[in-house]
């Protein structure tokens, strides 16, 4: 069976099926509020290309939240109660996503994304204006740094991590994880794929601005 409770407004434009297994698939709109809704379930959110969905005050999930990353830039807004919710990201498909509420340790963040080893953090690594060193396979998370004006570009990223130079094993994928000293993560893939055993300009992709986020090892899962 599944449950909802709210008010009118607050499912106006989700469209909610109910499975034979009791379970709900639900596709947000942009700007979708899910504030005081409570699901006997699963939850299965598909945002579309700019869709955004809020889930605060989401009191009950059953067995949890999947939310599916649109292929533009999203806007996910978790419940912080408790709740299990993992974001699925499709690598070159998704665009960035910008998530708040986070909880490390209980909620994921689910990739496809093709990396050399897994998704252990290397959290050893600290911005000293020096070469970084990611030979470490998985995610190397840098932290203490100031961001840069626009943390999309892939030079001034590495210039803020760095003194300009990313070592990796050639041919290597890995993910950083930068901490800005503002408390936001920035969650990058990064391939070599000119095999010159360094990351470069054009070899970095955002894929997940995390506000007010440190995140750990198991935050990060591979999609399966």
């Amino acid at each position: 069976a599944v449950t909802l409770t709210g008010t009118g407004a607050q499912l106006d434009g989700l469209t909610i099926t109910e499975t034979a297994t009791g379970n709900v698939t639900a596709t947000a709109v942009a700007g979708e509020d899910l504030t005081g809704v409570d699901i006997a379930g699963t939850l299965t959110v598909g945002l579309a290309a700019t869709g955004s969905v809020v889930l605060t005050g989401l009191t009950a999930a059953g067995t949890g939240v999947t939310i599916t990353s649109g292929s533009g830039d999203n806007a996910i807004t978790l419940s912080a109660a408790g709740i299990a919710e993992t974001i699925v990201y499709v690598t070159t498909v998704s665009g960035t996503d910008t998530i708040a509420t986070f909880e490390t340790g209980e909620d994921f963040f689910s990739t496809d994304f093709a990396i050399t080893d897994d998704f252990t953090f290397n959290t050893t690594v600290v911005n000293l204006g020096i070469a970084l060193d990611a030979t470490v396979q998985g995610v190397a998370e840098v932290t203490g740094v100031t961001a840069a004006a626009d943390m999309t570009v892939d030079q001034d990223v590495i210039d803020a991590i760095s003194n300009g130079t990313i070592t990796v094993a050639a041919d290597e994928s890995i993910m950083l994880a930068v901490l800005t000293t503002d408390g936001d993560t920035y969650l990058y893939e990064a391939t070599d794929a000119d095999t010159s055993s360094t990351i470069d300009d054009g070899e970095l992709s955002l894929v997940g601005v995390f506000t007010a986020t440190d995140l750990a090892t198991n935050d990060i899962i591979a999609t399966v």
